[in-house]
């Protein structure tokens, strides 16, 4: 298990301080006395839907390199999610999506452990729905794309350590 440092402030990035306590919810430097709060960091996951598979990506880089995750990523600053959504889509298989094919499944917290730094993030999830089964060749950090089945599972992966055992 990695060990994660308290926060991704270490020193106040106005005084330069170094920063003695933290809390989930950010700090306030002793120093200068100003506050700083934590935001989780808005994601996206795009879900290819044919019947009861599901299409996700097996990661080509760390966090959780090799293990099974959905297709998506980060929002760039100011992002409209859907434009987010078909933006990390093609980085990911090269194909364009059509926004209005997406169908918003919901919302999930989760963490993100990234070169000893923890993260929140809140994963905005899309269905895909598909009339047939598709097949795409990976890019970007993408090692591969695995269709998964769902039968008998009681809900669609909402975190990328949820598959982490699938084959």
């Amino acid at each position: 298990m990695t060990k994660y440092k308290d926060s991704v402030f270490q020193y106040c990035s106005y005084c330069g301080s170094k920063i003695i306590k933290t809390a989930r919810s950010g700090f306030q430097c002793k120093n200068c006395l100003r506050e700083f709060y934590l935001y989780s960091k808005p994601t996206i996951s795009v879900i290819p839907m044919y019947k009861n598979e599901i299409l996700l990506t097996r990661r080509g880089t760390e966090p959780w390199k090799g293990m099974l995750s959905t297709i998506g990523g980060f929002l760039e600053n100011g992002e409209d999610p859907l434009r987010g959504a078909v933006r990390e889509f093609k980085e990911e298989t090269g194909i364009s999506l059509v926004k209005n094919k997406l169908l918003l499944l919901g919302f999930v917290p989760s963490d993100y452990p990234y070169k000893g730094i923890r993260y929140s993030l809140l994963n905005i999830l899309y269905i895909f729905p598909l009339t047939e089964k598709i097949y795409l060749s990976p890019k970007d950090d993408v090692m591969k794309l695995v269709w998964v089945s769902i039968q008998g599972k009681n809900n669609l992966p909402h975190d990328p350590t949820e598959f982490i055992d699938e084959v």
